[in-house]
């Protein structure tokens, strides 16, 4: 392993770890390690090792219940050099091999090297909280938190992965185990990856079981509910440095806030986002939170000259990202990092407790079916013909539209398309593409990437709204919304935690009857059940507003008027060879004009077009 390959490696994920640095090289193997330091800010240095110097670490995350793991393993003679929860896995791997990671309730992800059996261990923790890609070949395991530091060896295939390119523009994000790269994959989460004696294998170490419930009322459901996330959000409070709280006033972070002022006995910092436009504003109830629960508040009214140089955006999300609610996470991010260096956050109570308007969809298309076919043929795809998008409303009309042209298809498609109503249909991709993207996307099918996990929902025996919470959690939370916020806050050098997301609370959410969670057409019902003592009506009775940003009208601002037309124009689309030039202009002249809001379509062609610049083009 050559030293200045590692050094350039490590140097790319700075901003992941600015406190310190390890590096371990002994022949053939390098281990590397940038450390934002949270647990034994001072003497938890890496790599680690065990007692005899023969098993070492790197890691990245938190493993929440370490003093209980550490506890038992001192008792069973494991002498401990430090206090940090990394060391804890360098002796459970002594006790238990490959199986150690059972044991951790976390985020993480980590490389142990066991110099005995000459054997090198990958894992990730179970929901891919905290991401590990790799590049496998000619005999050489490269891996890393992010591709950036894989494309620092120039061994690694850098070219595009086409078919990456077809998911992301219809998913926004780039679906494991693909990377935007050919010669890079994520490892999976719940996966380990066993590298010895040459050969490469990965292996599931968790899945969700089919389980059942002995409750009978939503108020038991609920209680267990309340008493597992508070019980996760204590967990995640270990801290040796400051940490706070994403706020966004929405009931998800609001629980968060309300359930952390029960336990924590130091002041409660929270950090929120908010908008001038009011369709996306929620400050108001930020505000409200933070006043009833009395914290240190903290709040930027977010414009699109806050972004600065989309390029270093790009830089920063390591693949084509085009979910703009990471624009959000990376401002809230960049706000709360003078002040801590953790923050929790609400992120998973969606797609675990049905807080999408995909779900209502779900329902309604369910009695939509049994209505006379001369309704639901003819008539009312007549009436929808005629509507065009009020562009006050879009999002609203958006899904609208997008119901009546999928609601026809099977529930596993409708589903999808429901859930991707941003991104390129197959229709439309048609349109887009050039004859040379035509042919190395030939035969892909975009309901690929949702199937696997429908197919799976029939073996848990989940019924049909829990069934779509499930193929969402594996999909839509793991590629895009888990990937952004951690992409956005390590940019800034802060931790996110993610309370919901404690594998017991996730194994309970699948066992409640998904009646529970949509009751009639409310969101989240049993949220909101739950938590009516500790929050108000003005929080528990409020309507669903996403985590999202006003791109359409950002679009109308100068700075990202001059992004298009340095990105998107004529010859820089034709240069690229991927879109056809007359379809990306028609895209700019309607929303321009107004007929039409193509701002997230945009916005995805110019997120791909910048990448290829920094990564392909000028790469260094």
């Amino acid at each position: 392993v050559e030293r200045t390959v590692l050094k350039k490696m490590n140097d790319a994920l700075y901003a992941r770890g600015p406190d310190d640095e390890g590096y371990f090289i002994k022949g053939y193997i390098g281990l590397a390690n940038k450390r934002l330091s949270i647990i034994d800010v001072e003497g938890g240095k890496q790599p680690i090792f065990n007692e005899d110097g023969k098993i070492c670490i790197v890691y990245n995350g938190e493993v929440y219940n370490y003093l209980e793991l550490k506890k038992e393993l001192e008792e069973k003679g494991h002498i401990f050099k430090t206090k940090t929860d990394t060391e804890v896995i360098v002796h459970l791997y002594e006790e238990h091999k490959e199986d150690c990671v059972k044991f951790l309730n976390g985020m993480f992800a980590f490389a142990l090297w066991d110099s005995r059996e000459e054997r090198l261990l990958l894992a990730r923790d179970r929901f891919g909280i905290k991401p590990l890609v790799y590049s496998d070949k000619g005999g050489r395991l490269i891996f890393a938190s992010e591709t950036k530091a894989i494309i620092q060896d120039d061994a690694v295939n850098r070219d595009a992965d086409f078919e990456a390119v077809h998911y992301y523009l219809t998913y926004l994000s780039v679906p494991s185990p693909l990377t935007i790269y050919k010669g890079i994959k994520k490892l999976p989460p719940a996966s380990i990856l066993i590298c010895q004696d040459g050969q490469v294998i990965i292996k599931r170490y968790w899945a969700l079981e089919s389980k059942r419930l002995r409750f009978d009322t939503i108020e038991e459901y609920g209680d267990e509910f309340y008493r597992l996330l508070k019980n996760s959000v204590k967990m995640q409070l270990m801290s040796d440095v400051p940490l706070g709280v994403f706020l966004s006033g929405g009931l998800d972070s609001s629980s968060v806030v309300g359930l952390m002022s029960q336990v924590s006995s130091q002041p409660l910092k929270t950090f929120s986002i908010g908008f001038k436009e009011k369709e996306f504003d929620e400050l108001k109830y930020a505000r409200f939170i933070a006043k009833r629960f009395n914290t240190d508040h903290h709040e930027l009214i977010m414009t699109p000259e806050d972004l600065g140089r989309i390029e270093d955006l790009i830089w920063n999300l390591d693949e084509p990202h085009a979910d703009s609610s990471a624009l959000a996470s990376y401002l809230v991010s960049k706000l709360a990092a003078p002040y801590v260096k953790v923050a929790l956050t609400g992120v998973g109570g969606d797609e675990l407790f049905a807080g999408y308007h995909a779900y209502v969809a779900d329902k309604i298309s369910l009695y939509y079916s049994m209505m006379p076919k001369a309704l639901t043929q003819k008539a009312i795809p007549n009436l929808i013909s005629l509507i065009r998008m009020n562009t006050q409303k879009p999002s609203r009309m958006r899904r609208t539209l997008r119901f009546f042209e999928s609601v026809h298809l099977p529930f596993e498609k409708r589903h999808t398309k429901w859930m991707t109503l941003l991104g390129f249909n197959d229709a439309e991709k048609n349109e887009l593409y050039s004859d040379y993207l035509k042919s190395q996307t030939h035969g892909l099918d975009m309901f690929t990437v949702t199937s696997e996990y429908f197919k799976r929902t029939e073996t848990l025996e989940l019924d049909y709204l829990n069934g779509a919470m499930y193929v969402d959690l594996n999909t839509y939370l793991i590629n895009d919304v888990l990937q952004q916020v951690d992409r956005m806050t390590m940019a800034n050098s802060l931790e996110a935690r993610v309370p919901f997301l404690d594998y017991r609370l996730v194994e309970f959410a699948f066992a409640i009857p998904s009646n529970l969670k949509l009751k009639g057409l409310s969101l989240k019902s049993l949220i909101r059940k739950s938590m009516e003592g500790l929050l108000t009506e003005e929080i528990t009775k409020r309507e669903k507003h996403g985590f999202g940003v006003p791109i359409r009208e950002w679009f109308k601002s100068e700075l990202i008027r001059q992004n298009i037309d340095k990105f998107l124009n004529d010859s820089a689309i034709k240069r690229r060879g991927f879109f056809r030039v007359e379809y990306v202009k028609q895209l700019i002249d309607e929303h321009i004009s107004g007929k039409a809001d193509n701002s997230h379509k945009i916005w995805l062609i110019m997120v791909l077009e910048i990448w290829c610049r920094r990564f392909l083009d000028n790469w260094t």
